[in-house]
């Protein structure tokens, strides 16, 4: 069974949130834009590694505004990458966590894990940083960066393509899963 979906406030917004383990230590984990703590549950070995980091920690996850199961939001203005320091605040204020260790996967969760360690640091365990990147578009101190016609050419291919099992299968969790029928419909829900 998966835990209790919950629900934060921000302002008139609420963010959907789950608690699974026994703490301390407290773990948020976050995966970036595309979240939902409720789909993610149908796929058994996401599942298996949920479990397996509440199994020595309290887990918490929850969706960003606008994601997920939390309410959405207007296309414009969407709010900045910031905003998940008051968002995460929220949540942990909801389940009565003072500090979190922060394990974010995902090229734009980076940032927000930073800056939330960096604003909070008395809120902030640890951090654990996987698949994150510093920026994403090459600059003059930054050349590692993708080209902006380059990231443009991205945007359009997974605007074309949202929605489909083929831009499911470009996020499968491993290749030897672009085939399973459960990751490709979920990938394609969230």
């Amino acid at each position: 069974m998966p835990p209790e979906t919950r629900y934060a406030r921000v302002g008139p917004d609420r963010l959907a949130y789950q608690v699974l383990g026994q703490g301390p230590p407290d773990l948020v984990l976050t995966i970036g834009a595309f979240s939902h703590v409720d789909i993610v549950w149908e796929d058994p070995q996401t599942a298996l590694f949920l479990r397996r980091l509440a199994s020595f920690c309290r887990l918490l996850r929850f969706d960003r505004r606008g994601t997920g199961a939390s309410d959405p939001l207007p296309p414009d203005p969407l709010p900045p990458w910031e905003a998940y320091d008051e968002e995460l605040v929220a949540v942990m204020d909801a389940v009565g966590s003072q500090r979190a260790a922060l394990l974010v996967a995902g090229p734009e969760a980076g940032p927000m894990a930073l800056s939330f360690a960096g604003t909070r640091p008395e809120r902030t365990a640890g951090l654990i940083l996987a698949d994150a990147t510093a920026r994403y578009l090459v600059a003059d101190d930054y050349p590692i960066g993708f080209p902006p016609e380059a990231t443009e050419a991205m945007i359009a291919h997974a605007e074309e393509l949202w929605g489909t099992e083929t831009i499911a299968g470009i996020y499968a969790p491993r290749p030897d899963r672009l085939q399973d029928p459960v990751v490709l419909v979920m990938r394609a829900r969230l």
